[in-house]
């Protein structure tokens, strides 16, 4: 594994083969609140009934209000999100 692939490397953040199921925020979320993050992949995980009692998300709430941080970016890649 190349290190700009490694779980955390300054800049990037990887979550692989996670299974998040009936999660719950009490505000923004579900399973994930995700904020500012400058590149993050979610690869072969499953999102399934996730959901939240107020605010934004479900599945995963992604925000980027950062200006000075450039891009944000969030790759999905094989990941099932359903009913969330």
């Amino acid at each position: 594994m190349r290190e700009q692939e490694t779980v955390y490397n300054k800049n990037f953040y990887n979550f692989e083969r996670v299974n998040m199921t009936k999660c719950l925020s009490i505000e923004h979320g579900g399973a994930m609140f995700i904020k500012n993050i400058r590149q993050m992949r979610i690869s072969n995980d499953s999102l399934i009934n996730e959901g939240y009692a107020f605010g934004d998300g479900g599945g995963i709430n992604f925000i980027c209000d950062r200006v000075d941080l450039g891009e944000c970016k969030l790759e999905l890649r094989n990941t099932k999100v359903i009913n969330n």
